[in-house]
């Protein structure tokens, strides 16, 4: 028995130590990158030999309309390995990249052309960065992009972009033969950011609409299905002008999105039939924007935006609330981060540019929480609010909305429908800590009966922590 039990301590401390010296291990750094004069990253992704790759811009001047594509490739330190640019004599971006199966990549970008402004460019490396082949599209009244590539299966990948001021897809296979395109929305104008697949069958894409001739651009999603027929359409009018600057799916088979709603940044979570699960704004500086999320190993989410102090923040995936805040100076570096992904080691790898006087490009990469040693500053944001079930639910005539308070916040309580239309607001104001309960009757802002169906009660603080609960109203 004694003999048992000090094999049974030992692996205890084996297993102690392993596991304390695998997260131990875990590598981080923070490099920068200069080429030229400026440049910036604005997609980062890790490869399959275990380094990263980059793509963004460089320009050889102070002005931004003479830049060049420039593709970096790390290995897993953060040290060059290579770089390539790509581009005209004019004004190119990349704004995307992904790796194929030979190791090269695809980059989706922007190349300057003579009388079209800018045309969509997709083109091809190989493991080295040498060009392979190019497709360029594009009008001469309009400037054109590609934004985003994802893989779409059998060695073909859709691409999101834009012609002629109108959301464009097309699906193209890795010799660069276009397989089939689409336009979408003909009568409004609009553009595209990012795409992501949510199933075999099913794409999500988010950008900007134009609802009305010469007015204000909303933010924007919708679906298509793998041949390009559209889905649905979701434009979110409701809280001001802004845009969706990214979109990515969830292992539960939903997507994540977000980007900037009347100058604040915002995240939405929808389920994989599109039902809204939660939202979260959160206070910034103005037209400050959410840059990206990605997914963790515990299965929440992280994402970054464009302040100017390196800014991570995570979310719970299931309610949205915040769990932890992160931010840093870098060295005094300014950093603002554009991209960021989850890597093979459980850490982040994040890409973007210092806003001090050379404006160079960085990689970043943290620990599985965010962290690099001594040089950020972690809050840890505890739940102020709890909002519970609406009684009675089903309901007909009125429900009563229930929900505690433990510190004083500015709160606002609101009703929707699951497309995330404001029905009515119920309360908008700060509280002292306590127990509130309010009463919805049913009706809309306007006092008018809304209809039998589902709606959703929201509870929402000013530093983005969210509640929602589902309401069932039934007429008799």
């Amino acid at each position: 028995m004694k003999k048992h039990l000090e094999f049974r301590n030992f692996l205890g401390i084996f297993l102690f130590l392993f596991l304390a010296g695998s997260l131990s291990a875990q590598s981080t750094f923070y490099k920068k990158y200069q080429h030229e004069v400026k440049q910036w990253g604005n997609c980062v992704i890790e490869t399959s030999d275990g380094g990263y790759a980059v793509v963004g811009v460089t320009t050889s001047t102070n002005y931004v309309y003479q830049a060049d594509v420039w593709l970096l490739k790390t290995d897993s330190s953060g040290d060059t390995l290579w770089t390539k640019t790509f581009g005209t004599s004019g004004r190119d971006e990349g704004f995307c990249l992904i790796e194929t199966s030979d190791h090269g990549f695809i980059i989706a970008a922007t190349k300057e052309v003579p009388q079209h402004y800018n045309d969509g460019w997709v083109f091809k490396t190989d493991a080295n960065g040498n060009m392979e082949w190019e497709h360029v599209f594009g009008t001469e009244s309009n400037g054109e992009s590609a934004s985003s590539i994802v893989d779409a299966g059998n060695h073909s990948f859709l691409i999101s972009g834009n012609v002629n001021s109108k959301s464009y897809v097309f699906k193209i296979d890795d010799e660069g033969n276009v397989i089939w395109e689409q336009t979408y929305f003909p009568n409004q104008n609009s553009s595209t950011t990012s795409i992501c697949q949510l199933s075999n069958n099913t794409f999500a894409i988010v950008g900007s609409f134009q609802m009305y001739p010469a007015g204000g651009w909303y933010p924007n999603l919708f679906t298509i299905d793998s041949i390009g027929n559209l889905g649905y359409q979701l434009t979110y009018a409701f809280i001001g002008t802004g845009g969706f600057s990214f979109i990515t799916n969830t292992t539960d088979g939903g997507m994540v999105f977000g980007g900037e709603e009347n100058g604040e940044s915002v995240v939405y979570k929808r389920s994989a039939t599109g039902v809204e699960e939660w939202n979260y704004h959160y206070e910034s500086g103005y037209m400050t924007w959410a840059m990206a999320a990605t997914e963790t190993s515990d299965n929440n989410l992280v994402i970054t935006d464009n302040s100017w102090d390196a800014s991570l923040r995570k979310l719970d995936m299931t309610t949205g609330d915040t769990l932890w805040t992160r931010t840093s100076n870098l060295n005094n570096d300014n950093p603002r981060y554009t991209n960021m992904t989850t890597t093979s080691d459980n850490g982040l790898i994040i890409t973007g540019y210092t806003y001090n006087y050379n404006h160079g490009l960085i990689l970043v990469k943290t620990m599985q929480n965010g962290s690099m040693t001594d040089i950020e500053n972690q809050k840890s944001i505890q739940k102020s609010i709890s909002l519970n079930q609406n009684f009675p639910n089903p309901f007909n005539e009125q429900t009563e909305l229930n929900f505690n308070l433990s510190k004083p916040e500015s709160i606002e309580l609101y009703i929707t429908d699951l497309n995330n239309k404001r029905i009515k607001t119920l309360l908008k104001e700060p509280l002292a800590p306590g127990v509130y309960n309010y009463i919805w009757d049913g009706n809309n802002a306007n006092g008018v009966a809304c209809p039998s169906g589902i709606y959703c009660a929201i509870l929402k603080t000013k530093n983005g922590i969210t509640q929602t609960r589902k309401i069932i109203k039934i007429l008799k």
